[in-house]
């Protein structure tokens, strides 16, 4: 009888339980069931479906560290030879934190980015379905390269040397397609408003973003609700109330101050006069596309700015107010919505990947780097100097006794490796940091749990056709008090040959967004996301499925829609610590102030000696530019260190 290996018999076990379907070749690897060289071509997490973002096997070892107070001891033996620098986390902060590096330390300089995901980019994450024949790409979490002109230097110069253009996207991004199939709609469902009904909403959406214009005909729209007389006056009074700027002079700025301290369910109550019902068809607008928040819990300015809805003054924001609040760029040009890959963010990773690592995909322009194939098995070749190793979850961070490296232990399944730097950056969610960062000081631990991201769940729905909505003409509908609070067909961008799908007989992909937090609780904000990342870490993927499909033949099947035969596949993208969190004076201190850079996050992000904080958590502030400028303070910070 040959003798057999640990490392043998286990991946026959897990080649066994692949076959039988329980586990897919990747959950193996994040399992720790296979090595990641065992699956070779095959391996492209983009193409899988089902519960994606944080998936089975990229948040186990992390929950029972941080919940179960597990420790991993660190192995005497390093994996690997010393690296120049180590890199915890490769989302977007984590690849420009490495591309930042290799620009000041040169070609050779030797990077290490773990990251506990099957997948790189962290929330900027690819999506791909072969429907009908057919790929087609999407995103499963952050969206748009928003407002460019914010951006800094160091960013603005990463972007363009990975070879991303803004300018082109103008053609790019099809606004006739918006003008014909987006106006957003209101479905009312029959179980809480006696009918059901799809209307035109008054209400802003993205297509005000992308320069659409759409009626403003609100007492016509209005009319058309299943609600009583009263409320129909309500909101009709509310959406042509006059509109008159209160920021000329000191009063407008006491106006403004005040406007930042009240809610905006309590300014349309107390000012408009209008009663629950109205409110309740208001309340979850803004849930869904990623607050997680409603009207009762966001301040006056954001409810509008997020809304569109009626605010005094809005829409005459004096420009430094405007420029403090990200809504135009320098010189007060607004960017626009409309610099999006078909991918998403997860474009611009993998132009950060593939400037890193030779080899990884084909091309050198922002075009040909969407349909280019990523071979993933080259994402960790030792022939390279900069390496990107998955399904690693970083356990112990701290500095060796002669205080000169950095030696970071992480697990693969249920087994610690130990890794070395000259430098470490941290570029993983904040919230770990006391938990794997054991030389962190107690202020900083303090300062680092003081916020508590948002929990949200980007769900792309692949349908076969999409015949009933194009007959609707409704693209984008919101569903008050619903789960599934949001729809929106994908953004219409055609690019490097890749053509968006606009034939309502061939496949499209829809956005779904669920909604995890409480309604009108009353808890502060960060209470609810606590309460909404329970509730999602607990729901399977089975309840997603069963509630948009039901959802989707409710508002679309009176046009034709059958949901089970004509949805292809659902992919999930739950991310229970997801955007990083903000202050709002109407919950938090006036003197956390993310435009200030005061706040716990400053404090949160100290310098450990070697070690150095990245991540838009250190920035208190979900935007692709404040991650990436975070790396690039963290990436200076430790260029300072001597030695």
């Amino acid at each position: 009888m040959s003798a057999i290996s640990r490392r043998d018999f286990v991946n026959g076990v897990a080649m066994s339980a692949v076959a039988a379907g329980t586990l897919s070749p990747v959950q193996a690897v994040a399992r720790g069931l296979l090595s990641p060289a065992a699956l070779g071509p095959d391996y492209y997490p983009p193409a899988l479906t089902g519960l994606r973002g944080s998936h089975v096997g990229s948040y186990e070892v992390a929950h029972a560290v941080g919940r179960e107070g597990k420790r991993y001891p660190s192995p005497a033996a390093q994996t690997d030879e010393t690296y120049d620098l180590v890199i915890v986390g490769g989302g977007l902060s984590g690849l420009a934190a490495a591309w930042f590096f290799r620009e000041a330390a040169g070609a050779d300089a030797r990077i290490l980015v773990l990251d506990n995901h099957d997948d790189f980019g962290g929330h900027a994450k690819q999506v791909e379905f072969e429907v009908n024949g057919r790929r087609i790409i999407s995103y499963g979490g952050s969206q748009t390269v928003a407002e460019y002109s914010t951006y800094g230097p160091a960013a603005r110069r990463l972007m363009k040397a990975v070879g991303f253009d803004r300018e082109p996207f103008k053609e790019y991004f099809d606004l006739e397609f918006y003008r014909k199939y987006m106006q957003p709609a209101i479905y009312f469902d029959g179980e809480r408003y006696g009918e059901s009904k799809l209307v035109r909403a008054p209400m802003g959406t993205l297509a005000d973003n992308v320069g659409i214009e759409r009626s403003h005909d609100y007492a016509a729209m209005i009319a058309e609700f299943p609600v009583s007389e009263a409320a129909r006056q309500q909101l009709t009074r509310l959406f042509t109330a006059k509109r008159e700027s209160v920021f000329a002079d000191a009063k407008g700025e006491r106006a403004l101050e005040k406007m930042l301290t009240r809610s905006y369910e309590a300014f349309v109550r107390e000012e408009h006069g209008l009663g629950d019902e109205a409110c309740g068809v208001l309340r979850d607008y803004v849930k869904g596309p990623g607050t997680q928040l409603g009207l009762d819990s966001m301040n006056v300015v954001m409810g509008g700015v997020f809304t569109h809805l009626p605010v005094p003054g809005i829409e005459n924001l004096d420009q430094s107010v405007l420029e403090m609040l990200g809504l135009v760029g320098a010189g007060g040009r607004p960017d626009g919505y409309i610099h999006h890959f078909p991918g998403g963010n997860s474009g611009v990773a993998r132009l950060i990947v593939r400037d890193l690592i030779p080899g990884v995909a084909p091309g050198n322009t922002q075009e040909d780097m969407v349909l280019a194939r990523f071979d993933y098995s080259k994402l960790d070749d030792e022939r390279n100097a900069v390496r990107l190793r998955l399904n690693s979850t970083a356990v112990d961070v701290r500095h060796a006794e002669d205080g000169n490296v950095v030696d970071v232990t992480y697990v693969q399944g249920e087994t610690a490796f130990r890794v070395r730097g000259k430098h470490a950056v941290m570029a993983c969610y904040n919230h770990m940091l006391p938990w794997i960062c054991p030389e962190m000081g107690e202020e900083q631990r303090t300062a680092v749990r003081y916020a508590s991201k948002t929990p949200f769940a980007y769900t792309q729905v692949a349908l076969r056709n999409w015949r009933a909505i194009a007959k609707s003409g409704h693209g984008m509908v919101y569903s008050p008090g619903a789960f599934i609070s949001e729809f929106w067909l994908d953004f219409p961008v055609s690019m490097g040959g890749y053509e968006f799908p606009k034939d309502p007989d061939g496949p499209i992909v829809m956005t779904a967004f669920p909604i995890e937090t409480p309604d009108a609780s009353g808890l502060p904000p960060r209470e609810q996301f606590r309460v909404g990342r329970a509730r999602m870490l607990a729901r399977p993927f089975a309840e997603y499925e069963s509630a948009i499909l039901s959802q989707m033949d409710k508002v679309w099947g009176p046009y034709g829609m059958d949901a089970r035969r004509d949805v292809a596949a659902i992919t999930v993208n739950r991310w229970p610590h997801g955007y990083s969190y903000s202050y709002d004076p109407l919950w938090d201190p006036p003197e956390y102030d993310i435009y200030a850079d005061t706040g716990p996050h400053v404090a949160g992000r100290a310098q450990m000696h070697r070690v150095s904080i990245a991540n838009s958590d250190a920035g208190a502030l979900a935007m692709v530019q404040e991650a990436i400028g975070q790396a690039h303070r963290a990436v200076t910070e430790q260029l300072a260190v001597s030695g």
